[in-house]
């Protein structure tokens, strides 16, 4: 994302520091980078945002917190795309950078719209596109506009869309540039939605003949695929594969790989209706492109592709290991209609598998004498009926364990549900409706609003735990680990509970180097980091502090962090089932509630990060926990 280097009357000045021009040359490096290493421009933008921090240089470290979080938004790691966009919604709100602010109200509705939050989403564009107006900035004006038109079509408001969408094509004047392209896709996109695929079709065509003699290109091969995604939905193939081999002719020329690979997706797509007999060319060059990238979402798509024309040429056992491959690289469950296909695969190449050993026996049957076929007919249904009669009782008992560990999973959750989220649901209620009191004080309202905002906290935090213990009961824990920076997660936590801690009037105190980096997945450390520090403030007393501490171990390649309280402390025999499954917790030195599954997904996640997690205890003296994390790959 780029902003505007000039500030106007509402803009504060930028700092003019002599060192900025290093940030400037860093951010060039990344952008250049983000596409071809992605691992190391996002060193890079960590790099520039500690530089432009130290400087006070605030659009540096704004702009670089505006690529990490785009990164995350293209990975689909949305949380950790929201954390970053909201630091640098602070940072320019900080320095009163109007322009910066826009831009990052844009970034945050792009990512509710990702999540399905279309009202959010919506929401964050109209504050985009206020201050935009206020700036007098046609262009941001033009991309409000646009934004809505686009979160309206998603969100089925087809009339409200293209009342935005007309808005945005009145302030645009050149019918060549980069917005006019953009437009003209947009509506495209808008009328494929709502199933005119001709009008579509030939918004697309209007868009690709505009950008004929310019130098927008990128926009151009964007809307080559759409047309020939719509001539195919047509049924005109050899106009399909028209557009699609001219994008990707585009898309080559100008080095955009992840685009290449959506072109030959599509292509393969064309080639298999030519010749359904064999495996498309183009499939295998997006199959490779695309582990290069290492774009989960692509090569999941790939494999779902690989794994119905395995189907469709009758190769069942093969489309069942691609559909497998597929469900590896999913984030989430199956959906009712893969699950049917993933069973009716399961079918087909068992009847196949049986037709054949019926043939095979039948083969058998001509060669031998009838009394040896008979014996070993006798022999083999035996031994079947022994060995289904095994197989089925060890299924059964498998089963049965399952069902078991459902259920008490299943008890655990609903007496959740029903003693620690009511109460604090019930308090939030009974507070709204001593807020609707007319006669209420100032300070009374200030003190039930406080009071509702931290049940409400304690609902969340309650719900959250439960949400992702449910979730690893029940499917297991998924691990995405990569090389993360500790401090930026270690800061946002602390920043986060500050609020819970000074209610208690407790310092919390981060002494890691801000260089500490672990290979781990980021989501588990930003868990493990906010339940062990929000247990300590939920059992240290007032006045008290938490100190939060790493130290390397060169012999084992580990990290190892500990958060220390003076609180309460633990009991010995308390320390021998702290991570237990006994989802028993007691309560804060303020009655603070909780449910027990805080920790013991910390020792779950720790562990399926090759790390372990403990705790040393005095009753009345505090504790210490620790645990410790990967600081390299392994074989590094």
């Amino acid at each position: 994302m780029a902003f505007s280097g000039s500030a106007n009357g509402t803009d504060a000045a930028m700092p003019v520091v002599n060192d900025t021009n290093q940030v400037k040359s860093l951010l060039a490096t990344a952008k250049s980078l983000i596409f071809k290493n992605a691992d190391s421009a996002i060193l890079i933008l960590h790099r520039s945002r500690k530089l432009s921090a130290s400087l006070n240089y605030s659009y540096g470290e704004g702009v670089s917190l505006s690529m990490i979080s785009s990164y995350h938004e293209r990975r689909g790691e949305l949380r950790l795309a929201q954390d970053y966009a909201e630091q640098q919604i602070s940072v320019f709100r900080k320095s009163n950078y109007q322009r910066g602010l826009a831009g990052a109200y844009n970034g945050l509705g792009i990512i509710q719209g990702k999540k399905g939050n279309y009202k959010a989403a919506a929401k964050y564009f109209y504050m985009a596109l206020k201050l935009n107006e206020r700036l007098h900035s046609v262009e941001g004006m033009r991309q409000g506009y646009m934004k809505l038109g686009l979160v309206n079509a998603m969100s089925r408001n087809f009339p409200l869309a293209k009342y935005y969408y007309n808005k945005a094509e009145l302030i645009i004047t050149d019918r060549r540039s980069n917005p006019y392209l953009t437009l003209v896709n947009g509506l495209g996109q808008m009328y494929a939605m709502q199933g005119d695929i001709k009008t579509a079709y030939n918004y697309f065509i209007r868009g690709v003949h505009a950008a004929s003699d310019t130098s927008n290109q990128g926009s151009r091969a964007q809307l080559m695929t759409n047309a020939g995604k719509a001539a195919e939905e047509l049924g005109d193939n050899i106009e399909a594969f028209h557009y699609h081999t001219m994008a990707l002719e585009l898309v080559r020329q100008f080095h955009q790989p992840m685009e290449e690979a959506h072109t030959l997706l599509n292509l393969a797509s064309l080639q298999f209706k030519e010749n359904p007999k064999q495996l498309p060319s183009r499939l295998g060059e997006a199959l490779i492109l695309s582990q290069k990238l290492g774009d989960k979402q692509l090569l999941s798509d790939i494999h779902l592709t690989l794994s119905e024309i395995y189907k469709k040429q009758g190769n069942y056992k093969r489309a069942l290991q691609e559909f497998e491959t597929y469900n590896l690289y999913r984030d989430s469950l199956f959906t009712l209609d893969k699950k049917n296909d993933l069973a009716s695969l399961q079918k087909d190449f068992e009847l196949d598998k049986s037709q054949l050993e019926v043939k095979s026996l039948q083969s058998l049957n001509e060669k031998q004498s009838l009394i040896r076929n008979i014996f070993a007919l006798l022999s083999a249904a035996i031994l079947s009926i022994v060995l289904i009669m095994f197989f089925a009782i060890r299924k059964t008992n498998r089963l049965n364990n399952k069902l078991k560990e459902s259920g008490l999973v299943k008890d655990k959750m609903f007496s959740i549900l029903a003693h620690d989220l009511r109460s604090p649901i019930t308090n939030v209620v009974q507070m709204m409706d001593s807020l609707d009191v007319d006669d209420n004080t100032i300070e009374e309202w200030r003190m039930l609003f406080q009071e509702l905002k931290r049940h409400a906290k304690v609902s969340l935090e309650t719900l959250d735990n439960l949400l992702q213990w449910g979730a690893a009961q029940l499917q297991g824990i998924r691990v995405r680990q990569a090389q993360i920076e500790t401090q930026v997660l270690i800061d946002h936590n602390v920043a986060t509970l500050k609020a819970q801690a000074d209610r208690k009037k407790i310092a919390i105190k981060n002494h890691c180097s801000p260089v500490t980096s672990i290979y781990a997945d980021p989501v588990h450390f930003d868990f493990v980091i906010r339940n062990l520090v929000s247990n300590a403030i939920k059992f240290t007393y007032s006045q008290g502090s938490i100190d939060i501490r790493c130290m390397v171990s060169r012999d084992s390649g580990m990290i190892t962090f500990s958060v220390q309280d003076t609180g309460q402390g633990i009991s010995a025999k308390d320390l021998q089932t702290l991570f237990s499954q006994n989802l028993e917790s007691k309560k804060g030195t303020e009655n603070e509630k909780g449910t027990g599954i805080g920790l013991m997904l910390c020792k779950e996640f720790v562990e399926a990060n090759g790390g372990r997690i403990w705790a040393e205890s005095e009753e009345g003296k505090g504790s210490v926990f620790y645990f410790n994390l990967l600081a390299l790959p392994p074989g590094k």
